[in-house]
C-alpha cells in the first residue's frame, strides 16, 4: 500500500483545487466571455474619458470580478463558427493607377509644349497609350512622360526599380506598362489594408481569438470561432490605391509647391499613432 507524506497529499490537494479554481469558468463559457468583452470595453472607454453606459456595466456584472474568468480558446473545431478566404481585386487597382496615371498625361504634356496628342486610353489594367500628332513634339513628349515614372523601393535583398516601363511600340506612339516589381508593391499594399478593413470589422463584433491572415498573393483567411456567417458584414468595399510622391517631401508641402497631378494627404491618427498632423504627398 502506498503511504504518502500529509505534506505531500496537501501539496497535491491544492494543486487540484487551483486546476479546478482556473478550469471552473469554462463551465459557465458563454456568460464569462460576455462579462469579459464588456469588461474591456468599459476600459477602453475609460482610456477615452467616456462612461459606460447602464447595460455595458451589468453585462460585465454577470461575472463575480473575484472569481477566475480565463477561457480555453476553443477552435473551430470545437467551438464552430465561421470561416472566410476573401480575395483581393487587385487587377482592378492596377487599373485604377493606370487611370491615374492617365489623368495626369494630359497636364504634363500641355506643360511641356506638346498640345497635340490623340488615343490616350488605358488598355487592359497596366497599360497605357498615347499619340503624339506633331513630330517635332515627340522627343518633348518622351521627355515629359519619363518624368512621370517614381522610383520603386526594393527589399531587404536589394534592388527596387521604376513604376512604369516607357516604350515606344510605334512611330510617335508612346506607351506606359507597370513594371512587375510595382504590381507587387501595389498588391502587398492593397492586402495589407483589407486585412485592416477585415480586422476592424471583426473587432467590432467582439470575437475571441480571431484568425485574419495572409494567404498567397491576393487572398486573407478568416475564421472566426463561435460566429455565426449571419452576424458577420460581407459587403464589398472599394480601396483607392494612390502611388506616394516620393519627390513631394515636407518642405514642398510647407511652401506649397504642389504639382498639379499631386494631392496632399494626413496620417490617420487610428492607423498611425503619433503621426498626428503630418502629411504627405500622393499622386492624384
Amino acid at each position: 500500500m502506498l503511504f504518502f507524506e500529509p505534506w505531500k497529499k496537501a501539496m497535491m490537494a491544492f494543486f487540484v483545487l487551483l486546476g479546478l479554481w482556473s478550469t471552473f469558468p469554462n463551465f459557465f463559457y458563454d456568460t464569462v466571455q460576455q462579462s469579459n468583452l464588456a469588461r474591456d470595453e468599459i476600459t477602453r472607454l475609460e482610456e477615452l474619458g467616456q462612461a459606460a453606459t447602464p447595460d455595458l456595466e451589468a453585462q460585465a456584472g454577470q461575472w463575480p470580478s473575484w472569481l477566475a474568468s480565463g477561457l480555453v480558446n476553443l477552435g473551430l473545431d470545437l467551438q464552430g463558427g465561421s470561416h472566410f478566404l476573401l480575395e483581393a481585386q487587385v487587377t482592378e487597382v492596377h487599373r485604377t493607377r493606370m487611370e491615374q496615371l492617365r489623368d495626369s498625361i494630359g497636364p504634363t504634356l500641355r506643360e511641356a509644349g506638346v498640345r497635340r496628342y490623340s488615343g490616350l486610353r488605358v488598355i487592359g489594367s497596366d497599360r497605357l497609350q498615347v499619340r503624339i500628332t506633331n513630330p517635332e513634339d515627340v522627343d518633348a513628349a518622351r521627355a515629359a512622360m519619363a518624368s512621370l515614372i517614381e522610383p520603386v523601393g526594393g527589399t531587404v535583398f536589394g534592388g527596387g526599380g521604376s513604376s512604369f516601363e516607357l516604350t515606344e511600340p510605334e512611330t510617335q506612339t508612346f506607351q506606359m506598362e507597370m513594371t512587375d516589381i510595382a504590381k507587387q508593391a501595389i498588391d502587398q499594399r492593397t492586402v495589407a489594408q483589407a486585412i485592416e478593413v477585415v480586422r476592424r470589422r471583426v473587432d467590432a463584433l467582439g470575437t475571441r481569438e480571431p484568425t485574419i491572415q495572409r494567404q498567397g498573393t491576393n487572398r486573407i483567411l478568416v475564421q472566426l470561432p463561435g460566429e455565426d456567417v449571419a452576424n458577420i458584414p460581407t459587403d464589398q468595399a472599394k480601396l483607392e490605391f494612390q502611388m506616394v510622391a516620393e519627390a513631394v517631401g515636407p518642405t514642398e508641402i510647407a511652401n506649397g509647391r504642389i504639382p498639379r497631378d499631386v494631392e496632399i494627404l494626413e496620417f490617420d491618427p487610428e492607423l498611425n499613432p503619433g503621426r498626428e498632423g503630418e502629411r504627405f504627398a500622393v499622386f492624384r
